[in-house]
């Protein structure tokens, strides 16, 4: 297990692709801060605006598709059918998808209250605030652990489908078009009484603000994502087990 996270490393650290990846995930991060705080003047704290919202989702699928799809490309995944387990490979790209979104979380966080010291508002969290300091912390854990099953779902496609641009066009299709219009319209079959988009795989860090502190946003915000992390990371290690995979 420990060779195999090395060699992601290697691949992490030397990849030119997954570097401008990160230049791109930087620019995503920052301007989100840049536009509320210092441009629109908004005044509001640093946890307020990161419990309504996280910008983390389209880095971490591009990411993830490119972390994959390499391994692809280049041949390097014919080297893991010398091992015995294949599951070690699906483990530690998780592994490394894991420190993707702690490291990106960390970096929002940062922009944020950098932005927000620079605007003149100087608000890491304000007491008034309807939600407790907990339930941000909560959030940003619930937020971690379905960018984990994004990222599982995302190795999946790529060991199906095996093109990086046939899975791109697929994610960012249901993202900015296909998902809103389904899932708005099964809603509004039901009066919008019914809430469904929070939780698909998706839309829990789309949409996560809009359960809360619940019994319900627990479900969504924990149970949800494991499933889709031991299902889609079962099915990954299924697909690796197939000579076809490449």
């Amino acid at each position: 297990m420990l060779r195999q996270l090395k060699f992601d490393f290697y691949k992490i650290t030397r990849s030119k692709v997954i570097t401008w990846q990160w230049l791109l995930t930087g620019l995503i991060l920052i301007l989100d801060p840049l536009l509320i705080y210092v441009i629109s003047g908004n005044q509001v704290s640093v946890v307020e605006r990161l419990i309504t919202t996280t910008q983390l989702t389209l880095p971490l699928v591009v990411f993830s598709v490119l972390f994959i799809s390499r391994d692809i490309s280049s041949g390097y995944i014919k080297n893991i059918y010398t091992f015995s387990n294949k599951l070690k490979y699906v483990l530690s790209k998780v592994v490394w998808i894991l420190v993707f979104c702690v490291l990106g979380q960390v970096l929002e966080f940062l922009f944020h209250w950098v932005m927000n010291a620079i605007s003149g508002i100087n608000m890491l969290y304000d007491v008034s605030q309807p939600f407790p300091l907990q339930e941000f912390v909560l959030m940003e854990a619930m937020n971690m652990l379905h960018g984990v099953a994004i990222g599982v779902f995302c190795i999946f496609l790529c060991l199906l489908l095996k093109k990086d641009y046939i899975v791109l066009i697929i994610l960012f299709s249901y993202l900015f078009v296909i998902g809103g219009m389904v899932y708005g319209l099964i809603e509004n079959l039901f009066n919008y009484s019914v809430q469904i988009y929070p939780y698909t795989i998706f839309g829990y860090n789309m949409h996560y603000s809009t359960i809360k502190y619940t019994e319900e946003g627990i479900f969504a915000g924990v149970v949800l994502p494991i499933c889709y992390i031991v299902v889609f990371g079962f099915f990954s290690w299924l697909i690796l087990k197939k000579r076809d995979v490449v």
